[in-house]
């Protein structure tokens, strides 16, 4: 996913499909435009995350949160790794290293 420029509503959204061919056999590259959301052109994969984006974008633009958080029950390492990594730092606050 790219940015459309400055429309925060809208992305370019690239996706390269792999695929081997006996040798000898390779088709000719092309690019193509889908727009159509459809299972047989896009596969299940894409269309059930196509169909959650409106629902996160919206939750990105609600007044109530200050900031993205990780989800409690399913981020657990994150949360653990960044208690870890500042009770390591300290405050976080930068420190003067010796030698000086």
């Amino acid at each position: 996913m790219l940015p459309n420029g400055y429309d925060p509503d809208s992305c370019i959204f690239e996706v390269a499909a792999l695929e081997r061919f006996p040798p000898g056999e390779n088709p000719r590259a092309q690019n193509a435009f889908e727009p159509e959301l459809t299972e047989e052109k896009w596969g299940l994969l894409f269309v059930q995350d196509f169909d959650n984006l409106p629902d996160v974008q919206r939750g990105m633009k609600a007044s109530g949160n200050n900031g993205v958080i990780p989800n409690p029950q399913m981020e657990k390492a994150v949360i653990n790794f960044h208690r870890n990594l500042a009770a390591y730092m300290g405050t976080g606050a930068p420190v003067p290293l010796g030698g000086g």
